[in-house]
């Protein structure tokens, strides 16, 4: 009984074969279909990754308000970091001198 089951599916399998060989042979279905999946799927795939890259740019640039009014408060520049720097030197160079 089983035997007659399997060969009675292995000819369905191959009528179902036999009738899409004429589809395999077109040339609009064996190039044309693969290349328009390709196209449409990377198009969706190229605006899911961008989509990540500028949710990532969003979560990079937003900054803690504490410290946003901090930086506004402060007005750094960099004459003043410079003016820092070079009383930071001489007074070393002093410290170095006492020596």
């Amino acid at each position: 009984m089983r035997g007659l089951m399997q060969e009675a599916a292995a000819r369905s399998w191959r009528r179902g074969l036999e009738r899409l060989r004429p589809l395999a042979k077109n040339k609009t279905l064996r190039y044309g279909v693969p290349m328009m999946l390709l196209i449409i799927g990377g198009s969706f795939g190229l605006r899911e990754f961008t989509q990540i890259r500028y949710d990532a740019q969003k979560l990079h640039s937003k900054i803690d308000p504490a410290l946003e009014e901090r930086i506004k408060k402060n007005k750094i520049s960099l004459e003043s970091e410079y003016e820092i720097l070079y009383i930071f030197e001489t007074s070393c160079a002093v410290e170095t001198e006492k020596l």
